[in-house]
């Protein structure tokens, strides 16, 4: 007689049936997954029982797609012309080893993404930018499917670094105990709005 045909999935019944739907014509049965997602990877089991009896055959699927999104993306240091970033792993890989990290910028308000480098490592230094110039970097993993998502930083970055030095000191309303200093702005804040002067005597 025509044995009954049971799927399972882990120990359970099937998932969403509007994609995963068991098909059963005369002597092949038949399980089609459509639109399959990670969480579909496990342990299937096929289960034939008549009167006389029972077998089950165990079928282990194992789905591949693209990593997740990386972690905790942080500016690790700013210089005048470059920015070194950081990154984490991402939670999962999609299956697959991830074979690197993609790192792009973008100047200002341009629309267009730049690649700066695809590298193996959680860090990247992102070179040749200019001073004062503002920057938006993001960073997404890569496996044998594909790039996953990007994540961006939460503001931009603005190469920076000292300023240049200040006029010569001059010196004027000297009295016994005080006298007062005045001296020209520095021709370059470093990118970087001046926040003071630092004055010192010997």
């Amino acid at each position: 007689p025509q044995p009954k045909v049971t799927w399972t999935f882990n120990g359970q019944f099937l998932p969403d049936p509007t994609r995963i739907r068991p098909e059963t014509i005369y002597n092949h049965a038949t399980l089609n997954l459509n639109k399959m997602k990670a969480s579909d990877a496990g342990l299937y089991t096929l289960t034939l029982e008549n009167p006389f009896g029972k077998d089950t055959m165990n079928i282990k699927l194992k789905t591949i797609d693209k990593p997740g999104p990386i972690k905790n993306l942080a500016v690790k240091s700013v210089t005048s012309n470059t920015v070194t970033l950081t990154w984490g792993e991402p939670d999962t890989d999609g299956g697959s080893d991830i074979t690197g990290y993609n790192v792009e910028k973008k100047e200002g308000q341009r629309k267009m993404w730049q690649s700066v480098t695809n590298t193996p490592n959680l860090e990247a230094l992102a070179t040749g930018l200019f001073e004062g110039n503002k920057y938006n970097f993001r960073v997404a993993a890569e496996n044998s499917v594909g790039v996953g998502e990007f994540v961006e930083l939460d503001q931009m970055v603005q190469p920076k670094s000292v300023p240049s030095v200040p006029g010569v000191p001059e010196v004027f309303d000297v009295t016994s105990s005080t006298c007062k200093l005045t001296w020209k702005k520095p021709d370059s804040d470093g990118g970087s709005e001046i926040t003071g002067y630092v004055v010192e005597k010997k």
